[in-house]
């Protein structure tokens, strides 16, 4: 499997289309730095799915998409899609060549293809799983990437070599199967949950209905109380009926002469009435008449003094109109003077103004003059001054340089005795080193034959160590299955418990009435309670028995009676029962012989009860044959006569037209307390256990303990050996050192001593060459500080007149910014005064049409 080719399309950098080839050997991409060789290893590990920014060095993903330039434009879409060639089959695909495909849109969508097919960006993940490629494999190696493989942290590098190693798909389905097992255990948690607050809330249903019950019975002995006192109060109310008629009769002739006595008297009032009613209108008449002259007056009245007061204000608004109109006419007269003289003002600040920038011209020209002799001057100057520092420096040189020679002379003979004096003291020296290097070189022999039995007995005690730790480690993971399987006994026998304790799977019939057994006579339980079938039976049973396996057993016809009677007032369900003495059951029965080899007998004879209850067993069982689960049952059906039946031992029920079997999601009715003892006895049996493990593992512990204490007295031990054997080589180095070093310091100090003979002589000859050039330097020196002197008197005369010029020109300048100031302020005068006297004018004529309006 390799690269054949990658195709970039709007990715970063490459805004056109881009197609990089791989060849079959090594190919390299170069360029200089930001060409975007960078972004090609970018694009290939964005299309292998990459998700974290930062590695795409970025802030946000919509930054892998062309962002544009300012000749082109930016783009709405990035895609790379990178193609292999798959002709050995690594890849689990039966295509030779795959291509994989990224695209990124703008507004934040994200598609992912395989051979151009939309996928998952997990099905891309597991297309390359132990292949050795993908986003965070080795196959993709960044330079940041390169510190975390050579980091000293293993879990910097553990990611890589389980890539390498091929595990990395096995770790990520134990990570998907441990998440799947983490969300069953939340999910049975909640069903436990949920399981317990529906048992709370039935029982709390229970007593709601238990109340809601005695309820009902309350109100309807409220109710007929009510009916009966109703009905006394009925016939009460009949009575006083009846004196009430008697008493309205009474009234009713009363009432009938009272009426005609008001009758007459109306008549009369209705006279009295139409009389005063003439009178009444002919007083309105008179009292409108009145108004209406009253109101006439009154209107008259408010016209005269509305008008005598307008023409008063009409007065004072004339002449305060009049009064105003001389003033502006007078304003506007002193306006016009002032703007005559802002006039004359203004021309006579341009005539000065194009003076002043005359003059200021020719100071600036002037100036111009100074600065470039001044320029000039100060060039010669500075060129005169280095001229002075460099003969300076060549005579400061010269005298150093003489006395340094002079030094160096007396150096050099004191250096030749030194080394003479060394040589002699270094000979010495080697001769009591070769001495003490011998002693030491046999000490170190007997050190590491002292080490290589101690490493022999570490060898055997590690050994022994990984031995002991296995065992432990098969010891605790014993220990830790012993405990599972113990946890798992405990959460069968609880569910045992609970379904016991809540007669789960039985009708509700059954389970209102063995929750309240106490309330009844004569319910000895149920029949998967009294009858218990032998092991690997319960499913061959439970088929035979089919509903009657949930039914009761109550010792009497009428006990059977009461509780139906109550479930049936009470709504509860239905229930069945058995009745041991009510005689419908007969128990003799005739049972053909059965000679096949998987008939196993007859199911009565299989099943245990109480001496009581036995007939009753019979007469229900002992016409089902029990044969093995997977035999054909033609021949014994044939045997079994009209009414008969067959049973496997895994559930199946054949009679002689009717098949019945299957499975069910429920836990079998019968055998619950022998699972319950079963389950105890398993408990029991996996604790003994764990104590065995337990004290062998306690046992290989304390070997542990003893062995690890052992191996670390010899690991000090050794310690100590390759302390001493370090020490005793660094000794031994650092005398053949030391040899060395007196050898090459022998032949370093002859080979100074003939330099330093040569030096010597040489540096006579330098002092004498040197005595010649000082004096010719001392010449020059003198003759250039005469120039300079010279020089600088010029040059303080040429910088006085530039200084005098800048003064004029900036005197001149600043003259000019004031004169146009002026020039701008008179300006501003003269359009402010024309505005006023239009202001004027429009507030006299306003005036006058006031005075207008105030005439007519």
């Amino acid at each position: 499997m390799y690269l054949k080719r990658l195709d970039i399309l709007g990715f970063k950098s490459f805004a056109n289309k881009t197609v990089v080839r791989f060849s079959s050997g090594i190919t390299a991409i170069v360029g200089p730095n930001g060409c975007g060789k960078t972004n090609i290893l970018d694009a290939m590990r964005w299309v292998l799915g990459e998700q974290r920014v930062s590695l795409l060095r970025g802030t946000k993903m919509e930054e892998v998409i062309f962002n544009g330039t300012r000749e082109v434009k930016s783009l709405g879409m990035a895609e790379v899609t990178l193609s292999l060639i798959n002709n050995r089959g690594i890849l689990p695909t039966e295509y030779n060549e795959v291509q994989v495909t990224r695209r990124l849109f703008r507004s934040g969508e994200s598609e992912y293809l395989l051979n151009k097919v939309p996928c998952r960006l997990r099905d891309i993940h597991d297309l390359f799983y132990d292949t050795g490629m993908g986003a965070h494999s080795y196959s993709v190696i960044q330079q940041e990437m390169i510190d975390a493989v050579i980091s000293d942290k293993a879990e910097e590098r553990r990611f890589l070599f389980e890539e390498a190693a091929g595990i990395t798909k096995y770790k990520q389905r134990k990570k998907a199967a441990l998440r799947k097992l983490e969300a069953t255990e939340g999910d049975l948690l909640r069903l436990n949950d949920i399981y317990s607050e529906v048992q709370t809330q039935v029982r709390s249903l229970n007593r709601q209905q238990k109340k809601a019950q005695r309820y009902q019975n309350l109100q309807n002995e409220i109710r007929d109380w009510e009916l009966y006192l109703s009905s006394t109060r009925l016939e009460n109310a009949q009575s006083e009926k009846r004196q009430l008629r008697d008493q309205s009769e009474t009234f009713s002739d009363q009432k009938l002469e009272r009426d005609t006595m008001v009758d007459r008297i109306s008549a009369q009032l209705e006279g009295d009435r139409k009389e005063q009613l003439d009178l009444d209108q002919e007083l309105a008449s008179i009292s409108g008449e009145v108004y209406d002259v009253s109101e006439k007056a009154h209107s008259l009245e408010r016209e005269v003094s509305v008008l005598v007061e307008k023409r008063a204000n009409a007065r004072i608004l004339i002449d305060r109109n009049q009064n105003d109109i001389q003033g502006l006419q007078a304003r506007a007269e002193i306006l016009a003077e002032q703007t005559e003289q802002s006039r004359q003002e203004s021309i006579e600040k341009s005539s000065e103004h194009e003076k002043l920038a005359q003059h200021l011209k020719e100071a600036e020209e002037a100036q111009a003059v100074a600065d470039k002799q001044l320029l000039e001057a100060r060039t010669v100057k500075d060129s005169d001054n280095q001229k002075l520092l460099d003969l300076e420096g060549r005579l400061s040189s010269g005298k150093t340089e003489d006395t340094n020679l002079t030094h160096q002379q007396q150096e050099l003979s004191d250096a030749v005795v030194a080394l003479k004096e060394q040589a002699t003291q270094q000979e010495t020296d080697r001769t009591s080193l070769k001495s003490r290097l011998s002693d030491e070189q046999q000490s170190l022999t007997e050190l590491r034959s002292g080490k290589t039995a101690t490493e022999e007995t570490a060898a055997s005690l590690s050994q022994k160590m990984e031995q002991l730790f296995e065992r432990g480690e098969e010891l605790t993971l014993e220990l830790s299955n012993l405990g599972a399987s113990l946890e798992a006994c405990q959460a069968r026998r609880n569910l045992l418990e609970d379904m016991i304790l809540h007669y789960e799977g039985y009708a509700t019939g059954v389970v209102e009435v063995m929750e309240i057994r106490d309330r009844f006579t004569g319910i000895q339980g149920t029949v998967a309670e009294k009858f218990v079938p032998a092991e690997g039976l319960e499913a061959a049973m439970e088929a035979a028995l089919g509903e009657m396996a949930g039914f009761m057993i109550c010792d009497s016809r009428s006990g059977a009676e009461q509780v139906i009677n109550y479930l049936k007032t009470q709504g509860r369900g239905k229930v069945g029962i058995l009745v041991p003495d009510s005689g419908t059951l007969n128990p003799l029965v005739k049972r053909p012989d059965i000679p096949t080899e998987s008939f196993l007998g007859w199911l009565d004879s299989s099943v245990n009860t109480e001496e009581g209850l036995k007939p009753l067993m019979q007469a229900v069982l002992s016409r089902t044959a029990v044969f093995e689960a997977g035999a054909d049952p033609t021949e014994i059906l044939a045997r079994l006569p009209y009414g008969f039946s067959a049973v496997s031992t895994d559930g199946v029920l054949y009679s002689r037209n009717i098949i019945t079997g299957g499975a069910e999601e429920k836990f079998p009715l019968f055998r619950r307390d022998e699972k319950l003892a079963e389950q105890d006895e398993m408990m029991a049996e996996i604790s003994k256990k764990q104590e065995a493990v337990q004290k062998n593992k306690d046992h290989n512990n304390a070997e542990i303990a003893e062995t690890r204490a052992e191996s670390a007295g010899l690991s000090d031990k050794l310690e100590n050996l390759v302390e001493d054997i370090n020490e005793a080589i660094q000794k031994t180095n650092e005398t053949e050192y030391r040899l060395g070093t007196i050898d090459n310091e022998l032949l370093r100090l002859s080979k100074e001593k003939s330099d330093l003979s040569n030096k010597l002589e040489k540096l006579r000859g330098q002092q004498y060459s040197l005595g010649l050039d000082f004096n010719q330097l001392a010449d020059q020196k003198q003759t250039l500080v005469d120039d300079m002197s010279r020089a600088s008197v010029d040059l303080d005369s040429l910088e006085s007149r530039a200084g005098l010029a800048m003064e004029n020109v900036s005197r001149l300048q600043v003259e000019i910014v004031e004169s146009r100031s002026r020039s701008e302020q008179i300006e501003s005068k003269i359009s402010h005064l024309a505005e006023l006297k239009l202001e004027i004018g429009s507030s006299v004529d306003a005036k006058r049409s006031e005075i207008e309006r105030a005439l007519a």
